[in-house]
């Protein structure tokens, strides 16, 4: 039996479209992107070491180096999302080569970001990530940063989200969902992981082949959504960054692992499913352009395994 969860309805607040339009920056300008892009392209014809901008000390420049290359890489995967979304909701012919450009570079710069032992990184986006990869048809990728994830969280220094203060419940699902598909080992997962019982309800029913009787819980989990899409100040939300809002990215690893199954998906009639962001693609190629393969050409010089 398929609990009956009452639904909270959409937050009153939730910024419709246009609103969010006008809200939903892109964080740096084009100056930036610009440096962002030449200094990436520097590093893929280049390699290492050349100086980047001033140091601490006098005389001694920042060079450019792994870390760096990062940077730049996951600050151009942020701007062509907000480029792809930007897109998608004003009907934009071109949003959705945009989305796969920037899926592609979102995973790679937090595959890099994985790499970097010495500091600690954001779970949430990388579960973001995977989802979108998932989504896409980029299956391999998908679970390759869930894996790392799931590996990860034994490791305390990893990811910083991953604590009693912040229970990014959204995103620990979308984790459970991906080991329950495909069948990872048990783990022992912090209490508040089982809090919501939209998420226990659809951990245990995604196989269902009764999609009607899914709908429901589907509909609940894209009304949590914008329940939690804000900035809450002292108050910590699982969807405080805005380049979410409008990405049911949970909702859609649902439908997208039961298309995978060969189960029938049910219609969920909500205000976040109406756009292309909240529609399950016809799967794409794997993206890469000359860019992205010159930097990660560069980094398999150091690390072959990459």
């Amino acid at each position: 039996m398929i609990p009956t969860i009452e639904p909270m309805g959409i937050r009153p607040q939730f910024k419709r479209v246009k609103a969010y339009l006008k809200s939903y920056t892109r964080g740096f300008d084009d100056e930036e992107y610009q440096r962002k892009l030449s200094r990436l392209q520097r590093y893929a014809t280049e390699g290492e070491g050349f100086a980047f901008a001033p140091g601490v000390v006098p005389g001694q420049p920042l060079l450019y180096g792994f870390s760096p290359a990062f940077l730049d890489l996951v600050g151009v995967y942020w701007v062509t999302r907000w480029f792809a979304v930007q897109g998608a909701l004003v009907g934009a012919p071109d949003w959705y080569p945009q989305w796969q450009r920037s899926a592609a570079y979102g995973y790679w710069a937090y595959r890099m970001d994985l790499e970097r032992r010495t500091q600690s990184t954001s779970l949430k986006n990388i579960l973001c990530s995977a989802a979108n990869c998932l989504v896409l048809g980029w299956q391999d990728w998908a679970i390759d940063l869930a894996h790392r994830v799931y590996l990860g969280l034994d490791e305390p220094r990893v990811f910083f989200e991953y604590s009693d203060l912040r229970h990014p419940r959204t995103h620990i699902f979308v984790l459970r969902l991906f080991a329950d598909w495909q069948g990872w080992p048990q783990r022992e997962w912090k209490k508040w992981a089982f809090d919501e019982p939209i998420y226990n309800a659809l951990l245990a029913q995604w196989r269902t082949p009764d999609a009607d009787a899914l709908n429901p819980l589907l509909v609940a989990a894209c009304d949590r959504h914008t329940h939690e899409s804000r900035f809450g100040g002292s108050t910590v939300y699982d969807i405080d960054n805005d380049g979410f809002w409008y990405d049911p990215f949970e909702v859609l690893t649902v439908i997208k692992l039961r298309q995978l199954h060969g189960l029938a998906n049910p219609v969920v009639d909500h205000l976040l499913m109406t756009t292309p962001l909240g529609k399950l693609p016809e799967p794409a190629p794997l993206y890469n352009d000359a860019l992205l393969e010159g930097v990660l050409a560069r980094v398999r010089l150091t690390l072959p395994e990459f």
